[in-house]
């Protein structure tokens, strides 16, 4: 089954534009049958009895068939959802905001010598050595959940992906929170007039890593109103293809970065070009590990005003 990025809100000003989606199971029309529409399969949490909860008194108070309790995580862009409390530990925590679980409902362990039941306690990752504050990205762990994304949203000529990258395990992701969020679109197969694009080899195809400057400023509104493939109409509701996208001649990556900045969550702590510069370094390894199919094309950084730093 492929993961797509289904449209969830699409509340747009024809100046900002924001976009707000989710990753979402899709199937076809043999798989249908046996896979209920509303299954959320989000690849970083897997799935779970709690998922199939719809009402959030009955998900606080009820646990999946592994005994973890079930919480509710509530979001204002998408549709809440029910997780359990594993799964709601890798949902990002600047979209969603999960339920403390029941008190009366403990996630448990058994020991299956002894038969002995005892709590569960959450593990906490911890810099290797808490007291040195010295920069070190060895100490940084970084991984990526992404998905498809709903051609119909913004360019059905260009295959899309978007997602976050999770860096808890920074020692300046001190509270252990931040995720990064970008969307991705390969070089159009055909031209906006309807022509083929070229025969430039698939591994010759430049891809551009794109940094809104600022300090501050969200590649995702320069994807929906400067060089992206889509702009927003006029109703805030609907896009419409841009024929003058860099994606004519490039695969585009447009990253949200650091965190704080559009739709990247976390702590807002990076003060310094090498901090901000380190993660979006460490998304690219990512990116190119869950992709390799782009890892030979040619890479190029781009960015205006402060993102040429």
């Amino acid at each position: 089954m492929k993961l797509n990025i289904a449209l969830a809100t699409l509340s747009l000003s024809a100046s900002i534009g924001t976009v707000q989606c989710l990753l979402r199971g899709s199937s076809s029309s043999e798989e249908s049958a046996s896979v209920p529409s509303s299954s959320l399969l989000l690849e970083s949490i897997g799935d779970s009895k709690c998922l199939s909860i719809t009402d959030e008194d009955s998900c606080n108070t009820s646990k999946d068939d592994e005994g973890l309790s079930c919480v509710w995580c509530k979001c204002s862009a998408v549709p809440s959802e029910c997780l359990n409390t594993e799964q709601a530990k890798n949902v990002p925590p600047g979209v969603f905001e999960c339920a403390t679980p029941n008190s009366t409902v403990t996630d448990v362990e058994t020991d299956a010598s002894t038969d002995v039941v005892t709590p569960v306690s959450p593990i906490v990752a911890q810099p290797s050595n808490p007291g040195d504050k010295r920069y070190d990205g060895s100490l940084m762990t970084y991984s990526l959940t992404d998905g498809e994304v709903d051609g119909s949203l913004c360019d059905p000529s260009s295959k899309s992906l978007s997602g976050y990258v999770d860096i808890s395990g920074s020692p300046y992701d001190t509270d252990g929170n931040k995720q990064l969020f970008y969307w991705f679109f390969e070089k159009r197969s055909k031209t906006s007039n309807g022509s083929d694009n070229g025969n430039v080899a698939d591994d010759e195809i430049p891809l551009i890593l794109w940094l809104t400057g600022g300090p501050g400023c969200s590649s995702t509104l320069a994807l929906l109103t400067e060089n992206g493939p889509c702009s927003v109409n006029d109703d805030g509701t609907s896009t419409s293809v841009n024929p003058n996208s860099w994606t004519e001649v490039a695969h585009m990556i447009w990253l949200d970065q650091p965190a704080g900045v559009g739709y990247s969550a976390g702590t807002q702590n990076d003060y310094n070009e090498e901090m901000i510069s380190e993660d979006a370094y460490y998304f690219l390894q990512g990116f190119f590990e869950m992709h390799p199919e782009y890892s030979t094309n040619p890479l190029f950084v781009v960015g205006e005003s402060f993102g040429g730093h």
